[in-house]
């Protein structure tokens, strides 16, 4: 008989953590594999305690993981899953009720996750855990074609595009989104990577317009945030492409990578304009507790 057991992740050392995550992304939709650095680079950036974290165990043996964020009175499903041969026999339920549970014991008022479109047993799983869908997310990944049609310069506009430092870029962070950012891409997670990152700028008069947050990768980008105080959508849209094309221009064949990118986000109207594939797509969710 299968003796199934879950305990908190913070009583396990990092490595052991780590192994249960590889092991619950094994043949996964998109595998994925951590290393403990970058598994613990993920957790500072995004909020993971591993206290509000769970493992699972069969017979005595780590079988799965369940982390969880926590920003303000909000819960995030960072990551949960089981080994692959244990899957569709109902412990992602068991385990995925544990987290919301440890949730409301902390106080928190909602829960967030993302999914994949094409996971539907997962989606089915959420949906009947009281989970409903928020709004869709982009995944880009590839190079921009630059032969799309130029952007036009709006009547009166002198900006020029420069550097910009990206602690600038973040400290009016709302007043250059129109759109709420996904987690991965909060001025909270951004602030943690800030050393890492170089930013690009319009400038007007002194005046920081539009801004693109971005590391540096082999054989590209990867964009991690994109804002404009510009008036409309097709305003923000056309700042965020020259941006891009900035970036672009020296390098054509330059992938560009960006995560969780939801409708109306100016980055994701530029990448769209700019015809990068979209690699996938997901759909954000949300718990009342």
């Amino acid at each position: 008989m299968t003796a199934i057991a879950f305990a908190s992740a913070a009583t396990l050392p990092l490595e052991q953590v780590t192994h249960a995550f590889n092991l619950a992304f094994t043949g996964y939709y998109l595998p994925m594999t951590q290393t403990p650095d970058g598994l613990a680079q993920m957790m500072r950036e995004n909020d993971v305690r591993l206290k509000e974290s769970a493992v699972i165990y069969f017979n005595g043996a780590l079988a799965g993981i369940g982390l969880v964020g926590v920003r303000q009175a909000r819960g995030w499903i960072a990551g949960m899953g089981v080994a692959q041969q244990w899957r569709g026999q109902g412990i992602g339920a068991q385990l995925l009720g544990r987290l919301l549970n440890r949730m409301r014991a902390i106080d928190l008022r909602e829960a967030q996750l993302e999914v994949l479109d094409v996971n539907t047993p997962a989606l089915t799983l959420y949906q009947r855990m009281g989970f409903r869908t928020l709004r869709s997310l982009m995944v880009y990944h590839g190079p921009l074609q630059l032969d799309a049609a130029a952007t036009p310069r709006r009547s009166g506009d002198r900006a020029q595009t420069r550097v910009v430092a990206p602690r600038l870029a973040l400290n009016q962070f709302d007043a250059y989104h129109a759109v709420a950012p996904a987690w991965q891409r909060e001025r909270a997670s951004l602030e943690r990577v800030r050393s890492a990152l170089d930013g690009l700028g319009l400038w007007d008069d002194g005046r920081l317009q539009a801004y693109l947050l971005f590391s540096r990768q082999s054989g590209g980008y990867s964009l991690l945030d994109a804002g404009t105080t510009a008036p409309d959508a097709a305003a923000r849209r056309d700042d965020i492409v020259r941006l891009l094309r900035a970036l672009a221009d020296p390098a054509p064949e330059t992938v560009f990578r960006a995560i969780n990118t939801p409708p109306g986000d100016a980055l994701g109207d530029a990448l769209d304009q700019l015809r990068c594939p979209v690699a996938v797509t997901q759909r954000e969710m949300t718990c009342a507790l």
